[in-house]
């Protein structure tokens, strides 16, 4: 769990990489510039890294809703969460 993208956690983000095959990081705004590019920059410095699957949104425009709706309407609940990495992690086996 990730509380700031700046600094990143650079031993936990390694840390993390030596023990798992995926590294998934989700968060609530555009993954350009996120902590799934931050962590993506320091895995390309790494010498065995493991896949990463980024979960966010994506580069478009933005839409207003409830908290609920724009979860749901980009990707974000939980049970979308859990498919999406399933799907990762099956995929890329």
């Amino acid at each position: 769990n990730m509380h700031t993208i700046k600094p990143l956690d650079i031993k936990a983000v390694t840390k993390a990489s030596e023990t798992t095959k995926l590294l998934v990081t989700v968060e609530e705004h555009s993954i350009i510039g996120g902590l799934g590019s931050a962590v993506s920059q320091h895995l390309v410095t790494l010498n065995n890294s493991p896949r990463l699957e980024i979960i966010g949104l994506q580069d478009e425009y933005g839409h207003a809703g409830s908290y609920k709706d724009l979860l749901e309407n980009h990707g974000l609940t939980e049970q979308q969460i859990a498919k999406k990495i399933e799907k990762s992690f099956i995929s890329k086996q």
